[in-house]
């Protein structure tokens, strides 16, 4: 009677892929912490930044100053789209910080 092939004892390693994503998943309790039309800033300084048209680019970080304020427009996968004065980019919430309110005298 022949014996059924045996194969090799290879071992699966299978990852969760949760587990490699350090930020907790979003889920529908999770406050919003920005809205449409708010003015924001950069929370830090960026290496880069990704444009928010149909094909993003690339393009270098100090094209914003850490100053300068910007308005949400929308909310996209992965972030917010927010325009400043020299276009409009992808920006994740970690990178973001509410504007304080202007002085006025």
């Amino acid at each position: 009677m022949a014996q059924a092939a045996e194969f090799p004892a290879y071992r699966y390693i299978f990852y969760d892929l949760m587990s490699l994503n350090p930020d907790p998943p979003i889920t529908m309790s999770d406050p919003i912490p920005y809205s449409v039309g708010q003015t924001v800033t950069l929370s830090q300084r960026l290496p880069y930044l990704k444009t928010a048209d149909p094909m993003p680019m690339l393009r270098p970080g100090d094209l914003i100053a850490s100053s300068e304020t910007g308005t949400i427009l929308e909310r996209r996968p992965g972030g917010w789209a927010v325009k400043f004065a020299r276009g409009v980019f992808l920006m994740a919430e970690k990178d973001l910080a509410i504007a304080p309110p202007p002085d006025n005298p």
